[in-house]
């Protein structure tokens, strides 16, 4: 009797571990393909020929007769462009000529020694080709056709000055608000966890057995949290570093209900320097959060407001001026089971932000009222959790998929972020988390992420 269960318990021990390991490949084949998905619908660019700038007021132009009556030049135009295309004719043609996929000429017949304005199209869309062609009227045909193309003009200081609010709106608000919810929903775990174990409370992870059953302890934390996001671009991108230092206390009403409260401080440095403009802010915020759990499941919300500053420089014109930064978030989290010693952990959210930006005057004497904007940004996503059996430590690896976007803007985009963590407990009731991330997958440029957080119960 006894063989049969030795057999029977090596069975059930195989069964498990080939399953945990089909899981893995799964997951890891699933995330692949999200992450590819996302690389292949990166923004496209222009064609790789000549320029708005190189083309100019000189153009580029090509002859054509009965023999060559079509053709195209590789060109890489930028929405904005103005293009004026002249064609000069020896006899009567019916022309076709497209600019990317706007149409200047379709069928349009042109008498002989009359050369014709295009009446310049202002491109909408990147074009990477002019394509053309000629249909004869009467016999012998000839000529030539010329495409001149005029970008457009350069923004005045206080046009430049306020396309340099919208990008603080995209990039430093996005991104602390993003460091700043993240890090409050992963203190909520510690709370439900308690005193009963340090490691598999953090990092947001509760683990199996401290969601389903009752644990020791009064459940009150103290946390703090350390995230530092560094946005990676070339001189013709925005690039720099950002950090935000949030801490904060939750409480455990009874085992479905936590509530807390937080603060913290931000800080950025953003550059352009191709553009020579430079950005970067300061602030404080402070907010109340709240929790509901049900099974497997939790709701998490959570509110703050911000008072920041923030400095310019438009390629020596200066200005500052102050900002306030609302934000709700709501969140759904569960853990759920999938093999011995590993959980995987849903997420979905919507955070809604509102920032208004304080009237100022720049260093050239120029006015520039309030602005106000309204964002959000939705979440989605998972992550697969190991926890071993003695305890003492967990690893977490995930992907999610991000949806910002902004009022009145149209930068709005689908991008993906990865991550890799660790939490190991420091004491019994104390636990260091560690992790990092890329995000911005998929979109025009990306960011890294890196965190450090200590939590305690009392």
């Amino acid at each position: 009797m006894e063989t049969w269960r030795l057999y029977a318990l090596r069975f059930t021990s195989r069964q498990i571990i080939c399953w945990a390991i089909n899981m893995l490949q799964k997951v890891t084949i699933g995330t692949a393909v999200f992450l590819a998905s996302l690389l292949l619908a990166s923004p496209s660019l222009a064609g790789s020929g000549d320029s708005c700038e190189e083309v100019g007021s000189t153009g580029i132009e090509q002859s054509y007769d009965n023999e060559t009556t079509e053709g195209s030049f590789s060109v890489g135009f930028l929405p904005g462009d103005t293009v004026r295309v002249v064609i000069n004719t020896t006899g009567l043609v019916y022309a076709f000529v497209d600019v990317g996929s706007q149409t200047v000429y379709d069928d349009d017949p042109l008498l002989r020694n009359n050369d014709t304005d295009s009446g310049n199209i202002i491109l909408t869309e990147e074009a990477g080709d002019v394509s053309w062609r000629f249909v004869a009227g009467d016999g012998t045909i000839g000529g030539k056709i010329t495409v001149y193309c005029t970008p457009p003009a350069p923004p005045s200081s206080a046009d430049s000055m306020a396309e340099m609010q919208d990008t603080i709106v995209q990039q430093s608000s996005a991104i602390a608000t993003e460091m700043i919810t993240d890090i409050v929903g992963a203190s909520i775990d510690a709370a439900y966890a308690g005193n009963a174990d340090a490691a598999n409370s953090f990092m947001g992870y509760a683990g199996t057995m401290l969601v389903s059953e009752p644990v020791d302890g009064s459940g009150s934390t103290i946390w703090a949290g350390l995230k530092y996001h560094w946005t990676l671009g070339g001189d013709d991108q925005w690039a720099g570093g950002q950090w935000t230092g949030t801490g904060g206390i939750n409480f455990r009403l009874d085992e479905t209900w936590v509530i807390g409260v937080f603060g913290g401080y931000e800080q950025s440095s953003i550059a352009l320097a191709a553009l020579n403009q430079t950005f970067g802010g300061s602030g404080g915020s402070l907010g109340v959060t709240a929790a509901y759990r049900f099974d497997d499941w939790r709701i998490e919300l959570l509110g703050y407001g911000s008072r920041l500053s923030y400095n310019i420089d438009d390629a020596g014109t200066a200005g500052s001026f102050g900002a306030w930064r609302y934000v709700l978030d709501g969140k759904l989290t569960g853990t759920l089971p999938v093999a011995a010693n590993f959980d995987f952990v849903p997420t979905a959210g919507l955070a809604i932000v509102r920032e208004q930006h304080d009237a100022y005057v720049d260093s050239a004497s120029a006015a520039h009222g309030t602005r106000d904007y309204l964002a959000a940004r939705a979440t989605a996503g998972g992550k697969l959790v190991f926890f071993p059996t003695s305890g003492g430590y967990t690893v977490s690896a995930g992907a999610h998929a991000d949806y910002w976007t902004t009022s009145g803007q149209s930068n709005s985009g689908l991008t993906g972020r990865v991550e890799l963590g660790t939490a190991i407990d420091l004491t019994a009731t104390s636990s260091l988390g560690l992790n990092a991330s890329l995000d911005s997958i998929g979109g025009r440029q990306l960011g890294a992420t890196f965190e450090a957080s200590l939590k305690a119960g009392f």
